[in-house]
């Protein structure tokens, strides 16, 4: 590791890593855009079922980062789960300690409550480490945080509360989360940082694909319901493709689906979890994406797609109405698999009429990583202002 610097600290409850490459890369480039302004650490705190040691660690540099990852073997009985909690708090232990054996962070970040806006309290309490928390979960546009006990409802109070900051990445989850009782000494928007793809004017567009790319969690991101509707249109489309990028709890399922159909490796492709590398080649390479979830803070994959000038489908799930428009794509109601079917068919028949130039100056720099960077450091600068005096 390099030699120690004043840095600040994140601590994400989601992080690429060995087990998912894509699992909060939206966090990572959080990370990239600040890093521009602040050197950044980050913590990445994996449980994994198996491994040969009780905890591993793998340390990665790039540019202005480190990130150190722990992962450590879990217990899986449910009668010893309670110790999971301990083996968190020895990996944070020793990762903090190898991140910064001499001087405290500047500043921690956590990204999502519970766990780590917890480990920024400690480091506040322990070393005065001022710290602020980024919202990224879903669970709050679900209604799920009237389902939280009363502990848990009041440590996220608490937590929020000694904050020095909350952001969240749409107007629609900060609102939420207000009435959810969720308060900070600031409360303010900052979206995620999304670059934009490199030699874009060279891309070769692949009109006969449809691309769709998420979690394999049905029951929000309802990949089965985009499965059924093309399945309901193949037929009279057979020169066109759906492919799927992604992975997850219901990936048998949705693999059965596409056999039972016949159209799997035949009109319906996965591609299995990539990286995102793999993805901005693949955005590259269709000709619309679509986005059937319930509920989405931002949509990343979204905003990339645009980015690569290709129109979209999306639910009115909660944070893509923000962005999306009559230039780049089409807006359907929340789990109308009519409208869904309808929308397809339409898009198939009139993608070619979008220009990709306008779809991507629909949204322009507005989620740069040099913009996102410049409003963390604004952020940054006017908490650590007082610490400098």
């Amino acid at each position: 590791m390099k030699k120690e610097q004043a840095a600040v600290l994140f601590i994400p409850k989601w992080f690429p890593g060995r087990n998912d490459p894509q699992n909060g890369v939206f966090i990572l480039k959080h990370a990239r855009a600040i890093s521009a302004h602040y050197p950044v650490k980050i913590m990445h705190l994996c449980p994994v079922k198996s491994q040969e040691k009780r905890f591993e660690t793998e340390f990665e540099h790039e540019n202005n980062i480190e990130i150190l990852h722990c992962y450590y073997r879990s217990f899986q009985s449910s009668f010893l789960r309670i110790f999971n909690l301990l083996l968190y708090l020895i990996a944070f232990y020793k990762t903090y300690n190898r991140l910064f054996p001499k001087t405290p962070p500047l500043l921690s970040h956590a990204h999502v409550f519970t766990r780590p806006a917890a480990l920024a309290f400690i480091l506040r309490v322990w070393k005065g480490t001022p710290y602020i928390v980024s919202e990224h979960w879903t669970i709050y546009l679900k209604g799920k945080f009237n389902d939280f006990s009363v502990i848990k409802k009041f440590t996220i109070r608490h937590l929020a509360k000694k904050s020095e900051a909350i952001t969240a990445v749409s107007n629609i989850l900060l609102n939420t989360m207000k009435q959810c009782g969720i308060y900070s000494k600031r409360m303010i928007v900052i979206g995620n940082a999304v670059p934009a793809p490199e030699n874009i004017t060279a891309t070769k567009s692949y009109t006969k694909k449809i691309g769709l790319v998420a979690d394999f969690d049905d029951k929000n991101k309802q990949i089965s319901a985009v499965i059924k509707s093309f399945i309901q249109i193949a037929d009279t489309h057979k020169d066109w493709q759906l492919h799927i990028v992604g992975g997850g709890q219901d990936e048998a399922k949705l693999h059965q689906l596409s056999t039972e159909s016949g159209l799997k490796d035949k009109q319906i492709i996965f591609h299995g979890r990539q990286d995102n590398v793999y993805v901005y080649q693949f955005l590259r390479d269709i000709a619309f994406l679509v986005n059937f979830s319930r509920y989405e803070t931002f949509s990343v994959i979204l905003v990339e797609a645009i980015l690569h000038g290709k129109p979209v489908i999306s639910s009115k799930s909660g944070g893509p109405e923000s962005f999306i428009n009559d230039e780049n794509g089409l807006l359907i109601d929340r789990d109308d698999t009519t409208k869904l079917k309808a929308a397809m068919q339409q898009m198939i028949e009139q993608h070619h009429t979008y220009d990709p130039d306008l779809v991507r100056k629909s949204i322009g720099d507005k989620f740069s990583p040099e913009n996102i960077g410049f409003e963390f450091k604004k952020l940054y600068d006017e908490i650590l202002k007082p610490y400098a005096q």
